[in-house]
């Protein structure tokens, strides 16, 4: 049931069109160095709109390569 309601609202519910709008606005936020960690933040927020109803991340849960880009984030501040 859960996946047949994650699927109507992905195509019905609008969930297609905001996620690509903020993959688009997470990659245009990446190119500079000062908007980084708002498009990191804006693709976590792509990734949670494909999985609208279900299973989410715990919050604070980090995967590896999000702890790699912070950390690559913080070297190139110095």
């Amino acid at each position: 049931m859960t996946l047949l309601l994650n699927i109507l609202w992905f195509v019905l519910g609008g969930g297609f069109f905001s996620w690509i709008l903020w993959l688009l606005l997470g990659g245009l936020l990446c190119l500079t160095v000062v908007g980084i960690p708002f498009g990191v933040a804006a693709f976590r927020i792509a990734g949670n709109k494909k999985q609208e109803t279900g299973n989410k991340k715990q919050e604070g849960e980090e995967t590896a390569l999000l702890f790699l880009a912070r950390i690559l984030f913080l070297v190139s501040c110095l």
